[in-house]
């Protein structure tokens, strides 16, 4: 049985030009992985301004993170340049190639108006850390317990 290990994956904008809000849904691979949780990156915060972020709805049996979105708020100017949107934690259950994809992709200007992207998927060799039987745990509590001395047996 293999235990869960952590990865983070995170999405980044490059050479973008006036994002003002972006909407996705992020796929990934259920047999391997299983999703934690999201968080805010810093690039639409990078002017000061104020921002809004919800880091989706995860359905590990599916293998999605479904409504991703963030944005500026108040009437200005979207972000130019490059940076991070949002960095999401998974919990590694078995080894293999996992696959990252996007669909439902929405980015915005600050007119409201679609800015094109194009979206790279992403595969990645990921390894599930194995657990030590309970033979071994068990016996490594009892050594730990007798301070690491050695038990001789009485004579009779």
């Amino acid at each position: 049985m293999a235990s869960a290990t952590g990865i983070k994956l995170t999405v980044s904008a490059r050479d973008v030009v006036d994002l003002y809000g972006y909407q996705f849904t992020l796929n990934f691979d259920p047999a391997l992985l299983r999703a934690v949780a999201g968080t805010e990156g810093a690039f639409l915060q990078s002017t000061g301004a104020t921002t809004f972020f919800d880091a989706g709805s995860i359905d590990n049996l599916a293998g999605s993170i479904s409504f991703v979105f963030g944005g500026l708020i108040g009437p200005l100017a979207g972000v130019d340049g490059s940076g991070d949107l949002a960095t999401f934690s998974f919990n590694v259950q078995h080894s293999g190639l996992a696959s990252f994809s996007f669909s439902d992709l929405g980015f915005l200007d600050s007119n409201l108006a679609d800015i094109a992207i194009e979206a790279r998927e992403l595969s990645a060799e990921v390894t599930a850390v194995p657990e030590p039987g309970s033979l071994f745990l068990a016996a490594t509590g009892l050594f730990a317990l007798l301070g690491g001395r050695a038990i001789k047996p009485r004579a009779r």
